[in-house]
């Protein structure tokens, strides 16, 4: 069985920061893409279909909040993740957790869920 690897939509504040991220999980050979205002987010939504969406620390909780809202306005069944917020939460933290997600995604691909 070949496992297929997820279709991603990353969201955060930075589109610089986020292009950086994007270049480093096109390393692990993830298929990532970027966004940062909620235009560019529905816009995503409206074209292509996605496994799960990631939202990073950089942004504040009641941002991420109204975002997580507006992507299950458009796509309810989109499953959304939050990278958990830290006092020394930096952008790299997304790096491990975005993976680990994928990680979990392939297992229970493989398990048939």
């Amino acid at each position: 069985m070949e496992l297929i690897e997820p279709k991603i939509l990353v969201v955060g504040k930075s589109l610089p920061t986020l292009k950086v991220l994007a270049d480093e999980w096109a390393k692990f050979g993830r298929n990532v893409e970027i966004a940062n205002t909620k235009d560019a987010i529905k816009k995503h939504l409206g074209n292509s279909k996605f496994d799960f969406v990631t939202i990073g620390a950089g942004l504040p909780d009641d941002e991420r909040k109204s975002i997580k809202e507006f992507i299950g306005e458009i796509s309810s069944d989109l499953d959304v993740n939050l990278l958990e917020r830290h006092e020394d939460s930096l952008p790299y933290h997304h790096i491990p957790f975005l993976n680990n997600l994928v990680v979990m995604f392939k297992i229970n691909q493989a398990n048939g869920f």
